[in-house]
């Protein structure tokens, strides 16, 4: 009877690889049976021919076709009733039995799995007994070798016991403790951001952080090798292990279990109740799930150094090592990349021209801002000028420009630093590299920037424009090792000529 509705449902589900009974169930009793009883074949309707075979073939060939029609309708009676009464000894080995089949299906999937669940509920609910099924996926039930047939709810001992035998210990049971009490965590966490809103609400709230707090204890016991007792037993041991943490070592959270257990019956009392207040709940509720999460934490650090063997550690040193120093290497590269390409450029120096004679620079004025017209020439010793009339004869007080093309001595291979102050506009470039280029009419400005000028002569170009008002035009420096913005003096200046 109940083999054929094993197969049945194996016929009816394709989707089922397999259907697991567990030794000791009264189920298996009863399917081996009814495999033994379908396998054996017994041979009742032989029997030995007596010795005189040729008397009662001829005594058989005188019967009446009728009787022999007569005597095989009994035999069929007779089998049904065989049968009647092998389905009623079944089913009264089925009735009142609990049995906890393992079935194997492909995919989990839940319009299959709620049809199956309901065709094993209506065969058990017309057998008078309880069938609850174990459905599982294959890679589920490999995961669990050797756990199919034992305590349905797996054990932290139990799991991690498992995995001394594995390949890879103890790294593979440091990684699902750690796991686990990460979930315990974000578990903790979503019930501390549930506000409630009833008296039930709370109450199970409190009752899902019973059940996390069981869970922690008895990861916790695992961890530290103590045979599981009970949750308040375990969670007085688990604070002895961290005396020295600031907020495990609160007094109240001796009495944690307590206050706990007084919370769910608080609510367990007040959840009929129709009119309640709940404004201090989502508060207790967070009271009540901090120390489990501290807990968890410090129970994740002490999991990660016990079961963390000695190569390992030293081969996290070193990699650690490597990390660290890979990254300041990094940055050191990055830094001097930086500062490669972002330094100011070193300017080479040039030759000066035969028959050059430093000592100034010259200067060619003109009329109007755009060099319109040429009116006259000077050799300046210093680009250092501030002019309220005419900076030369036959030059306007406004409406002029001046162009100094010549050559900057730079004495020491180094950083300088070039300033420029003018008005209105000028523009300043050293060995072809643009430094300034402000041609607009404004008030007195001034720029600085930056160069690395090798030893000797380099080029330089500079010009300004006034429109009216005050005009300035000023060149200065600040040298290697000697602080302060001068006038660059004429003996660094060519050429008078």
């Amino acid at each position: 009877m109940l083999q054929q509705f094993v197969d049945q449902l194996k016929q009816k589900y394709p989707s089922i690889q397999d259907i697991r009974i567990p030794e000791e169930n009264a189920l298996s009793t009863v399917v081996a049976s009814e495999q033994a009883d379908s396998s054996a074949t017994p041979d009742e309707t032989k029997a030995e021919l007596p010795s005189d075979s040729s008397e009662a073939v001829s005594a058989s060939e005188t019967e009446d076709s009728t009787e022999s029609k007569k005597e095989s309708e009994e035999n069929t009676e007779e089998q049904r009733a065989s049968e009647k009464k092998k389905m009623s000894v079944e089913a009264s080995a089925l009735a009142g039995q609990s049995f906890s089949p393992v079935i194997i299906i492909r995919r989990y999937q839940l319009k299959t799995v709620t049809a199956l669940l309901s065709d094993i509920g209506a065969w058990a609910d017309e057998h008078q007994c309880q069938i609850i099924p174990v459905i599982l996926t294959p890679k589920e039930t490999e995961q669990l070798q050797g756990f199919l047939f034992k305590d349905r709810e797996l054990t932290p001992e139990q799991i991690v016991e498992s995995y001394r035998s594995r390949e890879g210990y103890p790294a593979n049971a440091r990684r699902h403790i750690v796991v686990a009490l990460e979930e315990i965590q974000r578990l903790l966490r979503n019930v501390e951001q549930d506000y409630p809103t009833s008296g039930q609400h709370a109450l199970g709230n409190g009752q899902y952080i019973q059940s996390l707090f069981t869970q922690l204890t008895h990861w916790g016991a695992t961890i530290f090798h103590k045979p599981y007792s009970n949750a308040l037993d375990i969670w007085s041991f688990l604070l002895e292990q961290f005396p020295g943490h600031r907020s495990l070592s609160r007094p109240e959270n001796a009495h944690f279990p307590l206050r706990l257990e007084a919370f769910i019956q608080r609510h367990r009392m007040l959840a009929p109740l129709a009119s309640q207040t709940f404004d201090n709940n989502d508060l207790e509720i967070e009271n009540l799930s901090q120390p489990l999460l501290l807990m968890a934490r410090s129970l994740r650090i002490e999991a990660t150094r016990r079961l963390t063997s000695l190569s390992e550690r030293k081969q996290r040193s070193r990699k650690r090592f490597l990390a660290t120093t890979v990254s300041l290497g990094s940055i050191v590269l990055v830094a001097l990349a930086a500062w490669w390409f972002l330094r100011p450029p070193v300017l080479a120096s040039i030759k000066l021209p035969k028959g050059s004679t430093p000592g100034g620079i010259v200067g060619n004025y003109y009329g109007g801002q755009n060099f319109n017209r040429f009116l006259n020439k000077r050799a300046d010793r210093q680009i250092n000028m501030y002019w309220q009339s005419s900076p030369l004869q036959k030059v306007p007080a406004d409406y002029f420009s001046v162009r100094w093309k010549g050559f900057l001595e730079a004495p020491h291979d180094g950083k300088y630093r070039i300033c420029a102050e003018y008005d209105d506009g000028a523009q300043l470039r050293i060995d072809k590299k643009e430094l300034i280029n402000d041609w607009r009419v404004g008030g007195s400005r001034t720029k600085c920037k930056v160069l690395h000028l090798e030893k000797g002569w380099h080029s330089l170009y500079m010009q300004m424009f006034e429109a009216r008002g005050g005009a300035i035009a000023k060149l200065s420096w600040e040298r290697p090792k000697r602080p302060g913005i001068r006038p660059i003096p004429a003996r660094h200046l060519c050429c008078t000529k």
